[in-house]
């Protein structure tokens, strides 16, 4: 079994970006097209499809 400590570390990473963005819109839906708000959604999506690859990785049957 492969070590599930970088999928730990990236689960890390995903809530403390997922809080700045939360911080950053504010309870405003429509600051999600903030050119301040814009760079940290992106940087969500790039970790969520990086989460999802690892994630599969582990599931993968051996």
């Amino acid at each position: 079994m492969e070590d599930a400590r970088p999928l730990k570390r990236l689960e890390e990473e995903l809530e403390r970006v997922r809080k700045k963005l939360h911080q950053s819109v504010r309870g405003e839906p429509s600051r999600l097209l903030d050119p301040t708000v814009l760079p940290i959604s992106h940087e969500l999506d790039l970790l969520i499809v990086q989460y999802q690859n690892l994630k599969a990785r582990y599931m993968a049957p051996l």
